[in-house]
C-alpha cells in the first residue's frame, strides 16, 4: 500500500515523524511516498493519484485540511 503522510507542522517536525513512525509503516508494508505538512500542496498532483491512502497525524483541524484534498483526488483518508 502506498500512502502520503500529513502532519500538523505546529505540533511536530518531519524528522520526528520519520523517526517515530517509519518502522511501523515499513513493517506493515506501507510505502510512504511523501511526508508533508497539512495545508501544503504539491506542484504536481500526480503523486496524489499514486497514493492508495492519505494518513493524517493530528487533530480535527489537521484532518479537515486534508479531507478536502482527499475528496478532490478520491483517495481515502485515515486520521
Amino acid at each position: 500500500m502506498k500512502a502520503i503522510l500529513f502532519f500538523n507542522p505546529l505540533k511536530a517536525r518531519k524528522d520526528e515523524i520519520q523517526e517515530q513512525f517509519f518502522d511501523i509503516f515499513h513493517n506493515n508494508d506501507i510505502e510512504i511516498l511523501k511526508i508533508m505538512p497539512a495545508g501544503s500542496a504539491l506542484a504536481d498532483n500526480s503523486l496524489y493519484q499514486e497514493a492508495d491512502i492519505f494518513i493524517v497525524l493530528g487533530g480535527d483541524g489537521t484532518v479537515l485540511r486534508v479531507a478536502e484534498l482527499s475528496a478532490e483526488n478520491s483517495v481515502p483518508i485515515i486520521g
